[in-house]
């Protein structure tokens, strides 16, 4: 259900709490000045508060970024539009766009790791990978060398190219026109070249993620939609591959206003946004971030974003008049 009109005052924190969050503070994932939107409670969680279970050795490996050259096409940018705003993939994932396999990334990123510990031995990482006997207990070659990331061709990217009706604000495919039904856990999809491509994720080999529209390139927006018999009802701005941020968030709802969404019928997840700390579980991984999420109606984050976008450009500009006024 969309929640009632807000402003954008509201959005900043006024407005009353929505009924999933009249819960006590203590067992909710929000931040504690989010008095708006919606989402899911923190019950099921645990938050301990030792400094060893928050530093698990899962989430120490998420946050290794692997010392690589850049890959040339991941600073390929979008071909029509040289003033889009462009979305790189992470670093943490160039591993994947260099391995010829384009093996997973998460798996080629803890050998990595364990090959610089070893003193980077063959000094080439590939080379060492496919050459040594070593094996990680929790990743062994069997399973490295089996799960691989598929990557698309410039001719089979447009198999999952949408395109909205302008009168309807309905999506539909390009390739064989059925209209669009992605079920409740969404399509990721990717905005480049003023075209929306989207597909269900696979995450068994060979894996189909963000990554593999474009083969690592530039993208304009990554994320998921959740889409009913065509009507747009959520967007996710998730992704691992290209982490969005604000300036993305505002750039794709944009796109969508401009080609017949009416954003007042679908929500946006915040929690990224809002800088809201995921929870974490018994095991030492932070919850999923589709298991902890924080609703607010598409055209209130727009309006919030865009002011506060308006906001900072004016700052910047005043900044500048003082600089040049008090040069000699």
């Amino acid at each position: 259900m969309i929640p009632e009109e807000r402003s954008t005052d509201e959005f900043l924190g006024t407005s009353r709490r929505a009924e999933e969050m009249e819960e006590t503070s203590s067992s909710r994932c929000f931040s504690p000045f989010s008095d708006f939107g919606h989402g899911t409670s923190g019950d099921d969680y645990n938050f301990p508060d030792s400094p060893d279970f928050k530093s698990s050795k899962k989430e120490r490996a998420k946050s290794y970024i692997p010392s690589v050259p850049q890959p040339k096409i991941v600073s390929e940018g979008t071909r029509k539009n040289t003033n889009a705003v462009v979305s790189k993939m992470d670093p943490r994932a160039w591993l994947e766009v260099i391995d010829p396999y384009h093996r997973y990334s998460k798996h080629l990123r803890a050998y990595h790791r364990a090959w610089n510990d070893l003193g980077q031995p063959e000094n080439d990482f590939f080379i060492w990978l496919d050459r040594s006997t070593y094996e990680i207990e929790e990743c062994p070659k069997s399973v490295l060398n089996s799960d691989y990331v598929y990557y698309c061709n410039s001719e089979e990217v447009k198999r999952y190219e949408l395109r909205i009706d302008i009168n309807t604000g309905l999506f539909y495919s390009i390739f064989d026109n059925q209209i669009i039904e992605t079920g409740e856990n969404g399509w990721i999809f990717v905005l480049r070249d003023d075209v929306i491509v989207a597909t269900e994720k696979r995450t068994s080999s060979p894996r189909f993620h963000h990554s593999s529209f474009y083969a690592g390139g530039c993208v304009e927006v990554a994320g998921i939609l959740v889409i009913r018999n065509g009507q747009l009802n959520r967007l996710y701005p998730h992704s691992g591959h290209y982490r969005p941020a604000e300036k993305h968030v505002k750039h794709i709802l944009d796109y969508l206003q401009q080609h017949g969404i009416d954003l007042m019928t679908f929500e946006v997840d915040v929690q990224h946004m809002m800088k809201i700390s995921r929870p974490y579980t018994t095991d030492g991984s932070r919850v999923k971030k589709r298991e902890c999420p924080h609703y607010i109606r598409a055209d209130s984050v727009l309006n919030f974003l865009s002011r506060k976008f308006d906001s900072e450009s004016l700052f910047q500009d005043i900044s500048r008049r003082r600089g040049a006024s008090q040069e000699p």
